[in-house]
């Protein structure tokens, strides 16, 4: 039975009809049409595709350099505005001085296009640490940082001068997108001005940029107080009560220390008149101290020259009639016009109650404005001191005459003799003065002047000594010639004096042993060892300040060694030179090659390196500069003198293929100030120095 197909017709039939059927394809120019087109297409969406891909790239990088300017920017002016003082801003490099000292000072700096930030102390203190953390990524690369510190300036009419407020920093910045491709390098540029806002805190010096022209506070604008812990220190004039101080210290008002207040006032105009009295007028207040008055001349200087000063011990009770409590007095002090013109009375009680002290005219034909002091002493001086007024003077009947010095103390004073057995003794022959003090653990203090003349040569002298002449003199006024000197000796058992051990001439030249020194110091030869000075291991000396010059036969740094002594002698060199030496390490570049260098340039401040290039001189093109350099390694070592970067630069080679391949340096160069040292020295004394032929 035949199959048939679901239709009617058989499978075999239906076969053969597919089988009979023409099959159609595309032509060639069907082909070559749909190839144009899908290559038109191809371009023009490849196109568009890299057009996009430009445009996302370079927006990318446009976003990356503004995104970091704009954080580098905000990060800086944070620490502006945060700082106590903006130390230094020139070129690439910022530093702050900030409040925190964990972060205080704080630099930032432009490195190989990368923008880093240092904080906290280094070495020196004041420095920045060399730690550093980068501000910008390497997404980008900074082209260019400039700083500008910008004083803040302004005039005020009312102080008559330039006012400095807090300064302002310009920065100027330069970033470029970092990419291999040209079409990314997006660059981008900002300046900005930022001051700083902050209130100075300061946990170190606080210095201005520039001398003598910073100021704190105004007369109009004042601070309210000043606390100062330490040392004070002003080069100009200081002014308490006053703005504009015409001297180093002016005040306008009373000056207490302690328990004391000095007063100053003016007592008033004296006429040229007979009984012409004023008077300091202290009212009616409790009181227990001691009072000193001063007189002072005024505009006329000339009449009221030398010294007037009264002292005063008592006590006055509020209300009360009279001095009581041991009323004492004393003069000081009283010489010269003023006291021959003035006199300071007693202090008395006037209106009942009140206490004062008159100031008489004692010369009519004087005619003066006077001045005086009033010292207080008591424990609260206050009291007195704020009630003090003056009465001008009047004429007022008195007898009063001239003030004479006297002397209040419990003990003699002796003027010319030398065992005053009274209050007040004196006698003009022999020694001027003698005082004897108390004696204190077993020492007795004395001192003792005597005169001398250019007749005979003699001399003022001053000794100090035991009871039984043992001590030392010192010498004034001893005349050679036209040269005076001092001397300082020896006080013999017998009293004689010794020669002198140390004379003074009168240029201010010291001699040791010898009358009639040469020298700011002349000492004389005492045998093995002339002079020492200190025992101690750290001790020094130190000529010209340091750069002086010590002219010396032998230089002998002495060693001990188990309890035994051994010289050792420094050498000589021929000219001023210094030298430095050490080892280095040089690197394997293969081939038996190795290299290394010596890069001044990089030298750590204070190191060996840094020191020798910094106290030598090595010419031009490092013509004076000598090297000496030892392979400690079979082979051959060599050196090139690099002048322009600062360098050294050493190179070797060898059979040896391991280990470590070191190289011996010795470098010498004249010192900086060598030419002022000659071989001929300008300063030797004839037939001095070390005699070789």
């Amino acid at each position: 039975m035949r199959k048939t197909k679901k239709g009617g017709l058989p499978l075999g039939d239906a076969a053969n009809r597919i089988l009979k059927t023409k099959i159609r394809g595309f032509t060639l120019m069907e082909m070559l049409v749909y190839l144009g087109v899908f290559s038109v297409a191809s371009v023009f969406l490849t196109n568009i595709l890299l057009t996009v891909t430009d445009i996302t790239g370079r927006e990318s990088a446009s976003r990356e350099v503004s995104s970091q300017l704009d954080a580098t920017l905000e990060t800086i002016q944070a620490l502006i505005q945060q700082s106590s003082n903006i130390e230094s801003a020139s070129g690439s490099t910022l530093k702050l001085r900030m409040s925190d000292p964990a972060s205080d000072p704080t630099c930032i700096t432009l490195e190989s296009g990368v923008i880093k930030i240092a904080q906290g102390p280094g070495t020196p203190a004041d420095e920045c640490s060399n730690t550093k953390t980068s501000l910008t990524t390497d997404k980008v690369v900074t082209n260019s940082l400039t700083f500008t510190k910008i004083d803040n300036i302004q005039y005020s009419e009312a102080e008559g001068r330039d006012l400095v407020g807090h300064s302002v920093v310009n920065i100027d910045m330069a970033m470029t997108y970092s990419s291999t491709n040209p079409k990314y390098a997006i660059s981008r540029t900002l300046t900005s001005a930022i001051g700083r806002v902050s209130a100075a805190t300061f946990d170190s010096d606080l210095l201005p940029d520039t001398t003598n022209t910073r100021s704190i506070g105004t007369s109009a604008l004042r601070w309210q107080n000043l606390n100062v812990n330490g040392t004070a220190y002003f080069a100009g004039n200081v002014g308490v009560g006053v703005s504009t101080p015409t001297q180093k210290f002016e005040v306008n008002g009373n000056i207490k220390q302690g328990r004391m207040i000095l007063w100053t006032g003016t007592v008033g105009n004296f006429a040229q008149a007979a009984n012409q009295v004023g008077y300091i007028n202290f009212g009616d207040i409790a009181w227990n101290g001691q009072i000193e008055v001063e007189l002072i001349g005024g505009y006329n200087h000339t009449m009221a020259s030398g010294a007037l000063v009264r002292r005063f011990s008592f006590h006055h009770a509020a209300g009360g009639t009279s001095l009581s409590g041991g009323y004492s007095t004393e003069v000081v002090a009283a010489s010269g016009t003023i006291a021959n013109n003035y006199a300071i009375g007693d202090a008395e009680i006037y209106e009942t109650s009140k206490v004062r002290i008159p100031i008489y005219q004692v010369n009519p034909a004087a005619s003066n404005t006077l001045y005086a002091k009033v010292r207080i002493f008591s424990s609260n001086p206050d009291n007195l001191a704020n009630v003090i007024t003056v009465t001008a003077p009047t004429t007022v009947e008195n007898t009063m005459t001239k003030n004479n010095v006297s002397f209040m103390g419990t003990g003699n004073f002796g003027i010319g003799i030398l065992a005053p057995k009274e209050k007040n003794e004196a006698s003009f022959v022999g020694t001027k003065m003698h005082v004897l003090a108390a004696t204190i653990a077993g020492e007795v203090e004395v001192a003792r002047f005597e005169g001398g003349n250019d007749t005979d040569n003699s001399a003022a002298i001053v000794r100090i000594n035991h009871s039984n002449d043992r001590g030392i003199y010192i010498k004034g006024g001893r005349r050679t010639g036209d040269n005076s000197f001092g001397d300082i000796g020896v006080i013999q058992t017998d009293g004689s004096l010794s020669a002198a051990a140390i004379s003074i001439d009168d240029a201010s030249k010291v001699g040791i042993g010898t009358t009639a020194p040469g020298y700011k110091l002349d000492v004389v030869s005492g045998g093995a060892t002339t002079a020492r000075f200190g025992t101690a291991a750290g001790d020094t000396v130190v000529v010209g300040g340091g750069s002086g010059k010590l002219t010396v036969g032998t230089v002998d740094p002495l060693f001990n060694i188990n309890g035994e002594q051994y010289s050792t002698y420094t050498p000589g060199m021929t000219g001023v030179k210094e030298e430095t030496t050490g080892v280095l390490k040089l690197t394997d570049i293969g081939n038996g090659e190795f290299s290394g260098e010596i890069n001044f340039a990089f030298a750590d401040k204070g190191s060996d390196f840094w020191l020798f290039r910094s106290t030598t001189n090595f010419g031009e093109q490092w013509k004076n500069l000598s090297i000496l350099l030892t392979p400690g390694f079979k082979g051959e070592v060599y050196y090139e003198k690099d002048v322009a970067n600062n360098r050294i630069l050493i190179a070797g080679s060898s059979d040896k293929t391991s280990g470590d391949f070191e190289v011996s340096y010795r470098l010498t160069a004249p010192r900086f100030d060598y030419l002022e040292w000659p071989n001929v020295p300008k300063d030797a004394e004839p037939g001095t120095g070390l005699k070789v032929k």
